[in-house]
């Protein structure tokens, strides 16, 4: 046996784990454990030093340290290596000038060994946040770093898809949808709210809308009046609550709940067709005394859908605004435009006359009427009165509608087609006159109901035996009647008449074809103009 070779190759072992004791960046070293002496620091006003006791069986760094943390509080170490000896870390906060701060920072080893230091300092303005203002946070469009906003909550969605808040202060509104903790604030949330909120920036291109996605609530509390909007008198969205608005039942009977809360679509709704019955009915929403004594000129207008009654008519008749002088007489208000056809898609009223109530003070009422024949569906939402009147319907001479579609009446002949080149689509004919459209994506064409959708990307063609000279495109909502562009022929050209909610595209052919840019487009109705 040759000892001297076994010597040599033990020596080798033995000086290896030697070294390897000794090497500085081992991470071989402690009992892979995290703790700490201490769970939270307080600093007073003026800042000052303080340290903690970190044991750190293991590897480790400082989860938490954000840039805005760093901004007012300095750690070091703010990461290491495992040790059998405890390390001090020493914290060092500025002094405060703001509102009271804090921070929750993690000393992390792994999923299973951490250790969480809560670190606050009180300010001089207590629980007062500094932020900036909404027309600062869209001039910055900065998507790395958060930055704090305050406004009035001027809507709010609590749908299972989409839920969130839109805010306004002075300088502008935005929208600030899936808030990180809704479930804590959602309750306490309710229009004319003030929220205290903070988070990134971000652009969501689908709506071509500016947003704070994502956002910490910070705070909720009662609200200051929103800053009025030049022209505008008296605004209730019914986003979220009924307002200041009281319901008067005149006949109920069945003593059934009709007036209720629509949050999930912004609205208030009447209706008696309740546990699968239609019920007799007379109900009334009654608004608070609206001052218009200083004003020379009012007009009202609101947005409305009407569904299940037995007739868009008989809607007219049921579905009924009312106005009086304060303490006098009630009187019925005529409106001047009315949803397209039944269903559930909103319209403005445009402007109603109530000039001669300016100058006193007034209530508005809404008047609803069922029977246990047939009980409608009433839904109401963004009740305005404005010094001045929309700008009426704009007259078009030369367009003159040879055949008029109702998306209502004629979603019935739509089925499912195809078209080479696009996915999957729908296709109708009558007149003589075939419509269809297909989705280019991956967001499916969905079938016409009293409405018809193209949603971005998505194609419409319109093949006529006659030839056209112009097809005009009605929108319940103009905020649904933008951005279609010319597929074929190419020098189609467009107008958008914002008053009567219309697109009109002019060139003389038997077949047309647009392209929806937006995030939807939506049509009730389409026009067909053809050549003498």
């Amino acid at each position: 046996m040759n000892f001297k070779k076994i010597f040599f190759a033990v020596a080798a072992v033995a000086a290896a784990a030697f070294v390897s004791s000794c090497d500085p960046e081992s991470t071989n070293q402690g009992d892979g454990k995290i703790s700490i002496a201490e769970t939270s620091l307080a600093f007073e006003i003026e800042g000052g030093t303080k340290t903690v006791t970190l044991h750190a069986g293991m590897d480790w760094e400082l989860s938490g340290y954000t840039d805005e943390v760093k901004q007012w509080l300095s750690v070091s170490p703010a990461s290491g290596k495992a040790s059998d000896q405890d390390v001090t870390v020493t914290f060092t906060a500025l002094a405060n000038e703001g509102g009271n701060r804090s921070a929750s920072l993690t000393f992390y080893g792994n999923v299973l060994q951490k250790a969480i230091l809560n670190v606050s300092q009180l300010g001089p303005k207590g629980d007062a946040v500094d932020g900036i203002t909404i027309a600062e946070f869209l001039a910055l469009k900065d998507t790395q770093n958060e930055n704090t906003i305050c406004g009035t909550v001027t809507e709010k969605a609590t749908a299972a898809t989409y839920w969130g808040i839109v805010l306004q202060d002075e300088t502008g509104s935005l929208s600030c949808p899936f808030p990180a903790n809704w479930d804590e604030y959602v309750d306490k949330i309710t229009v004319g709210k003030k929220v205290t909120i903070k988070g990134v920036y971000n652009y969501y291109e689908n709506k071509k809308q500016d947003q704070m996605k994502n956002g910490t609530i910070l705070k909720v509390e009662d609200g200051d009046p929103l800053p009025p909007v030049e022209g505008e008198i008296y605004v209730e969205s019914f986003n979220g609550s009924f307002g200041e608005w009281t319901i008067e039942d005149k006949s109920n009977p069945d003593a059934i709940t009709i007036w209720v809360e629509k949050s999930d679509y912004a609205c208030i709704m009447a209706s008696a067709y309740v546990n699968s019955a239609d019920h007799d009915s007379e109900s009334w929403i009654v608004s608070p005394v609206i001052d218009l004594t200083a004003e020379s000129s009012a007009y009202l207008e609101y947005e409305q859908a009407v569904n299940y009654f037995s007739s868009l008519d008989v809607a007219k008749e049921q579905a009924v605004p009312m106005i009086r002088v304060e303490g006098g007489e009630w009187k019925a208000l005529t409106v001047p435009t009315w949803p397209m056809s039944l269903g559930w898609s909103f319209r403005n009223t445009g402007s109603i006359d109530i000039c001669s109530y300016a100058g006193k003070k007034v209530q508005l009422a809404f008047k609803y009427v069922s029977t246990s024949a047939k009980a409608g569906s009433w839904e109401i939402k963004n009740v305005k009165i404005t010094e001045g009147a929309q700008a009426g319907p704009i007259e078009d001479k030369e367009f003159k509608a040879d055949v008029t579609w109702v998306v209502n009446d004629v979603k019935d002949i739509f089925a499912e087609a195809t078209r080479e080149g696009y996915n999957n689509g729908f296709s109708g004919t009558k007149d003589g006159i075939t419509v269809s459209f297909f989705c280019t994506n991956s967001t499916p064409a969905v079938t016409p109901t009293d409405l018809l959708k193209l949603y971005k990307t998505h194609v419409l063609f319109i093949d006529s035996e006659k030839t056209l000279k112009a097809v005009r495109f009605t929108c319940a909502d103009a905020k649904y009647c933008l951005d279609l562009t010319a597929v074929e022929p190419t020098d189609i050209k467009f107008t958008l008449d914002a008053a009567a909610l219309t697109i009109k595209a002019e060139a003389e052919s038997t077949h047309y074809g647009v392209q929806a840019n937006a995030g939807q487009v939506r049509f009730t109705m389409i026009e067909f103009d053809f050549v003498d």
